[in-house]
């Protein structure tokens, strides 16, 4: 299985989930991810398309017209910023091929050799390229787009695509939708910062041909791992966790000496434990 870009902060740090074979669990349907679906789906179908997207993703009737809004500055910003390009896509879905360095436009499945994304919108005006992805969720507020590796992966596929070349300049840009308005932020990246970048996606694809091993870090708790079910570090990790809390009152009140004593020991047991771990992060 392939990183798709938006997955690729995980990816960088730990192929696990990618190389272990183990099936990934549903992604759970929360209120936050069918808003961010609905400002993706009218961003690329237009104000006419709000009725059909309040009703695919179950908003209310107050969603529904906070939805209105935003579509209409969505695409307000988006005429603005396509106004007179030479070539300019949405939610068009490119297969990148890490090893050779080339992009293509694909309407099935990547190869083996491939991963794939869809840029939320591509814009090229002459030697200008610029990349928007529509955040709709509060944890890209005060982050700039080079801080993100999908939009930082998305400006290497796009520009990688036969009809960028002569791009000279690539800027990047989150488009925050915020209280029904649409704010762009926007870094330019250098010559030497798409090099990185480039050879980011290239050490993945090389490690992506490895053995199945985890990685272990801070990542392994602090972002979403569709692998923490089997991987044998986060299930060592548990293992640890519940022979420490074993037979422990951990809720409710303490009624007797012999409970708080043991609890008292797995306090300072948990404590040291706690602190190694801190400990092994840092380092």
């Amino acid at each position: 299985m392939r990183p798709r870009a938006s997955a690729l902060g995980l990816a960088v740090r730990c192929v696990y989930p990618w190389t272990s074979g183990d099936p990934w669990p549903v992604e759970d349907d929360t209120p936050a991810i069918r808003w961010g679906n609905a400002v993706h789906h009218v961003a690329d179908n237009g104000v006419e398309s709000v009725g059909a997207a309040a009703e695919l993703f179950g908003l209310d009737e107050d969603e529904a017209a906070d939805l209105a809004v935003v579509a209409r500055d969505i695409v307000a910003t988006r005429a603005e910023l396509i106004a007179g390009s030479n070539v300019w896509f949405s939610e068009r879905r490119i297969a990148y091929d890490a090893i050779r360095g080339v992009s293509r436009h694909v309407g099935e499945e990547p190869s083996e050799s491939e991963w794939h994304g869809s840029p939320d919108l591509a814009v090229r005006h002459g030697a200008r390229l610029l990349i928007v992805d529509w955040k709709s969720g509060r944890g890209t507020l005060g982050r700039r787009p080079s801080d993100l590796i999908q939009i930082r992966t998305y400006a290497v596929m796009v520009a990688a695509l036969p009809e960028m070349a002569g791009v000279e300049h690539v800027d990047i840009a989150i488009g925050q939708v915020l209280n029904g308005e649409v704010h762009l932020v926007m870094d330019r990246a250098s010559s030497a910062q798409m090099l990185t970048w480039e050879a980011d996606l290239f050490d993945i694809a090389r490690k992506l041909k490895r053995p199945p091993t985890p990685t272990p870090g801070p990542w392994c708790g602090g972002e979403y791992c569709p692998a923490r079910s089997t991987c044998p570090t986060t299930l060592a990790i548990a293992r640890a966790a519940d022979g420490l809390a074993a037979g422990l009152p951990l809720t409710g009140p303490i009624e007797n000496v012999n409970d708080a004593l043991a609890m008292r020991s797995a306090i300072d047991r948990m404590r040291e434990f706690l602190n190694g771990r801190e400990e092994a992060v840092k380092s």
